[in-house]
């Protein structure tokens, strides 16, 4: 039989007195600090476009080896961030932000060691010389420019992969005389479509053309600078057709297609502009702007292209658009240059060109063909630049309605031989790559100038056209007289 024996009273004051001392150790042990926390207050500077990066995320991860712990924010408008509440110690620190992802670029990350309390942090991404010297690695000439950017199927929205991008611009060499070169460079896309251009002149226009297949963009245009310029380009299809001005003159070839455009031109002040041209390069489409100041393009082809818009008194606004498959681009546009002067001042701005038309005039009196304003009063006010220039000795020029072309003639490939070809078109020191005589009109021409032999035409007007050049000095737009406002 078992007997159970209970515990006497001195074993059980026993135990208690022992957890009671253990207690009282407990307590006389110091406890725990609690955990510090560091409130992080930051901004992220963009040096490519010298602002305030928004819209960037960043990411602070804990670099201790026990444990991760990670948090993030997004800046603001102003490029400012905050965290709260984040344990001190060591962190990796990175941003991430949309647009420089599609540049195919990743920014490095920095340790940061954070103390309980307020912290700053600034935070830049890398200077444009530093991106392009990372993407031109294999090529010295980092001091120059680079070109970036991607090319897509205006069709599907897909990236191209293998896709050729030609890039060509005009340098003049320092020699004498002054001669310019023409420059040439390919590119061939990676994945995600992505490509770069070294070597690109700084402050310069570079001319780009993708290609795909059978498909093409239109030669678009992009100002480089210091560092770096991303371009995006599509690629869509076209047609190729031939059209003349009429009977005689060369065939000049376009690109038509299926795609539609749409605009509204307006003044410096926003007001519709009436009257504007509109056209995109190569496709030999045009039109004029109405009350409202609408543009439609219409029969366009597919991909990315230089839309040019122009009036009497304004700088011209060249601009690339895509024209995609499923979509009608929409476009407002606004001239930013009104060259509308006081009478005095456009009394001596008229003085200024036509003496620079005599300069040249007199410089090179046998080297080209000089119309002033005599003769051009001369004419019907109807009458177009290209109607200015017919029975011009070397010049082929016919008009059908208010379309004007204009040819003259180069040395041909073998000895002896000649061929058609369409001349430059200066207006007021600016070159119109579209060449369009049709404009402007005889009332808004001070002066002309007509070199038919490349090699006679001034530096001024030198470029990768080997054909002649017509220069021409605009009348400056007279102001309006103001309404007395004594008079109902």
């Amino acid at each position: 039989m078992n007997v159970v024996t209970r515990p006497s009273l001195r074993s059980s004051l026993y135990a208690v007195g022992v957890f009671a001392m253990t207690a009282l150790q407990a307590l006389k042990q110091p406890l725990a600090p609690p955990p510090s926390f560091s409130e992080v207050d930051g901004r992220i500077y963009d040096s490519i476009a010298a602002r305030p990066l928004a819209a960037a995320t960043v990411v602070f991860v804990s670099d201790d080896s026990a444990g991760s712990k990670s948090a993030s924010a997004t800046t603001d408008s102003a490029g400012r961030f905050a965290l709260r509440d984040l344990p001190e110690g060591r962190y990796v620190v990175g941003f991430f932000h949309a647009s420089f992802d599609t540049l195919g670029l990743e920014f490095p990350s920095q340790i940061v060691s954070l103390k309980p309390g307020r912290q700053t942090i600034e935070l830049s991404t890398p200077s444009p010389r530093t991106i392009a010297s990372r993407l031109c690695q294999a090529q010295p000439a980092v001091a120059r420019g680079v070109v970036t950017g991607h090319v897509y199927s205006a069709s599907r929205s897909e990236p191209l992969v293998g896709a050729p991008v030609a890039a060509e611009w005009m340098e003049v060499v320092p020699k004498r005389p002054l001669a310019p070169v023409r420059h040439s460079v390919t590119a061939i896309t990676l994945q995600t479509g992505w490509f770069a251009i070294c070597g690109t002149p700084i402050d310069q226009s570079v001319n780009l053309l993708a290609s795909f297949g059978a498909d093409s963009s239109g030669v678009i245009e992009v100002m480089t600078g210091p560092g770096f310029q991303h371009v995006t380009m599509m690629v869509g299809a076209a047609t190729r057709e031939l059209i003349t001005a009429g009977p005689g003159q060369s065939v000049e070839p376009v690109w038509r297609g299926t795609m539609s455009l749409r605009g509204i031109v307006r003044t410096p002040n926003g007001n519709a502009l009436r009257g504007a041209t509109g056209t995109v390069l190569g496709s030999g489409i045009t039109a004029i702007t109405d009350d409202l100041g609408r543009l439609r393009l219409d029969k366009l082809p597919g991909g990315t292209h230089m839309l040019q818009v122009r009036a009497i008194g304004y700088q011209p606004i060249r601009r690339s658009v895509h024209l995609v498959v499923g979509d009608t681009a929409a476009l407002d546009l606004q001239f930013t240059t009104l060259a509308v002067l006081p009478t005095v001042v456009v009394n001596a701005e008229f003085d200024r060109r036509l003496a620079e038309f005599d300069r040249f005039k007199t410089k090179s009196p046998h080297a080209g063909h000089f119309i002033g304003p005599r003769e051009i009063e001369a004419r019907s006010a109807s009458t177009a630049l290209g109607g200015l220039l017919q029975g011009l000795l070397g010049v082929k020029t016919s008009c059908v309605g208010t379309r004007c072309a204009v040819t003259m003639n180069r040395p041909g490939t073998y000895f002896g031989t000649a061929e058609s070809c369409k001349p430059s078109l200066y207006v007021d020191g600016v070159r119109d790559r579209v060449a369009d005589f049709s404009w402007p009109r005889a009332p808004d021409i001070a002066a002309v100038a007509v070199y038919t032999r490349a090699l006679r035409r001034p530096q001024e007007f030198q470029d990768e056209n080997r054909c002649g050049v017509v220069v021409v000095w605009t009348k400056p737009p007279q102001p309006k007289p103001s309404k007395d406002k004594g008079n109902p």
